[in-house]
């Protein structure tokens, strides 16, 4: 998959319609997605793919830790 295409991807999956996802993931995904390696963003292509409630969790309210050891590294 090239670049481009997984960036757009990556962009489409961080549109969740939870307004603190939508959030926090696309501001993060704006400010770094263009620094991020490969590996980088397959990792967070990965972490994406987790419900909302745990996204939520994880991200906004910080109350639990990824039981994935690559999402949490990302996290």
């Amino acid at each position: 998959m090239t670049n481009n295409v997984q960036d757009k991807k990556i962009y489409w999956q961080t549109r969740r319609g939870v307004l603190e996802l939508d959030f926090v993931l696309q501001n993060f995904w704006h400010d770094y997605g263009s620094h991020m390696g490969v590996e980088q963003k397959n990792l967070f292509s990965k972490a994406l793919t987790c419900q909302d409630p745990e996204l939520l969790a994880y991200l906004v309210y910080r109350s639990s830790k990824p039981i994935d050891q690559d999402c949490l590294a990302m996290v």
